[in-house]
């Protein structure tokens, strides 16, 4: 089931851009590797983090 924020090698570089400091091409070869199957690189794996907990930290801003 997908969230209520989705992430693809489409829109990655365009979400990076609002959240700041993330690269947007790292992010697509992320999630192009978590889609396909792939075992992701311990970076990978960190960038999405740093993705979540900064798309997180956009929504309680805005909510609170």
């Amino acid at each position: 089931m997908d969230g209520l924020i989705s992430v693809t090698r489409s829109n990655s570089a365009a979400a990076c851009t609002f959240l700041g400091a993330l690269d947007g091409a790292a992010l697509a070869a992320a999630v192009t590797a978590a889609q396909q199957g792939h075992a992701l690189t311990t970076d990978q794996s960190a960038l999405i983090g740093r993705f979540e907990l900064a798309a997180d930290a956009r929504i309680d801003a805005a909510i609170a």
